[in-house]
């Protein structure tokens, strides 16, 4: 997907590493940086490139069911996981193209529920995206301030 100067494409796991890591999890090693489901079965992870071919923006969504959505037990799931862009990069809507290009391939495949840990600080970000609050934040050791957010597709 083209957007502006910029492309959104799928890219392998391993490549959203280095960027988790300077921005979402700086204090902890790449090997740390790499999550449970990131290779399962109807895994993906999308990139944003600059016009130099850059990997500048990651995003990476796998199925999986969040049991505090006792009212949607039944639905098929998809969490939003270790969303970043470079510093340098942000503003310029590449997160917005991100999430959307989750969005539009979670549906694809079936997803009714997409939904996501969102730090306090991105939380009006996804509200503006039409997502929804869960429950009160929570605190996600060492990593900080969080809400449980989705969106019904």
């Amino acid at each position: 997907m083209q957007f502006g100067d910029y492309q959104i494409r799928l890219i392998d796991a391993a490549d959203t590493i280095p960027i988790r890591n300077q921005v979402l999890r700086p204090h902890q090693t790449p090997a740390e940086c790499e999550y449970d489901g990131d290779h399962d079965d109807g895994a993906f992870h999308f990139g944003a490139f600059s016009s130099a071919d850059v990997l500048i923006g990651i995003a990476s969504v796998m199925p999986q069911a969040e049991q505090r959505f006792s009212q949607f037990q039944d639905a098929t799931q998809h969490r939003l996981r270790g969303m970043a862009v470079l510093p340098d990069d942000q503003g310029k809507g590449l997160g917005r193209a991100l999430l959307d290009s989750c969005l539009e391939k979670s549906r694809a495949s079936g997803c009714e529920v997409f939904w996501c840990n969102a730090r306090v600080t991105a939380a009006d970000f996804y509200l503006k995206s039409g997502f929804e609050k869960l429950q009160d934040e929570f605190e996600l050791p060492g990593i900080g301030r969080h809400y449980v957010m989705f969106k019904r597709q």
